[in-house]
């Protein structure tokens, strides 16, 4: 496995934890729950990388974001309660692993800008991560 696997590997089973909604990873071609039905998306956006000097290893940044996506009509106390519940899974500091890659989570999640769509109201939950190799 590559570390970039390992990295994505280590980020969705932390989110995994996640049980009070279905969870839908686009980047695996999962279809969302019909209409009227509130699920979190998740997606992982990798950064890059960027060698660090001292040390002669690779330094990789990246986001992992899950979508809060609650149907019209439930109203923003519900979509930002279900993020503030995915926010405390991913404290700041907390480490997570694959094989020996090691990921830590480089700031406490932000809840970003709601916005209202034609059927649904989305909330995203931002996670910033870094691991060096």
């Amino acid at each position: 496995m590559s570390v970039e696997e390992d990295v994505e590997i280590a980020l969705f089973t932390k989110a995994k934890e996640y049980t009070d909604l279905p969870l839908v990873f686009p980047n695996y071609d999962a279809i969302p729950p019909t209409s009227g039905s509130a699920y979190v998306e998740v997606t992982h956006f990798r950064n890059g990388s960027r060698p660090i000097t001292l040390s002669y290893e690779d330094f990789f940044i990246g986001i992992l974001q899950m979508m809060v996506c609650c149907p019209l009509g439930e109203g923003p106390g519900e979509a930002r309660k279900r993020a503030g519940d995915i926010a405390a899974l991913f404290p700041k500091n907390l480490r997570l692993t694959k094989n020996n890659t090691k990921v830590v989570i480089s700031k406490r999640p932000v809840l970003g800008t709601a916005a209202p769509t034609d059927v649904k109201y989305e909330l995203p939950v931002s996670i910033y991560y870094e691991t060096s190799i």
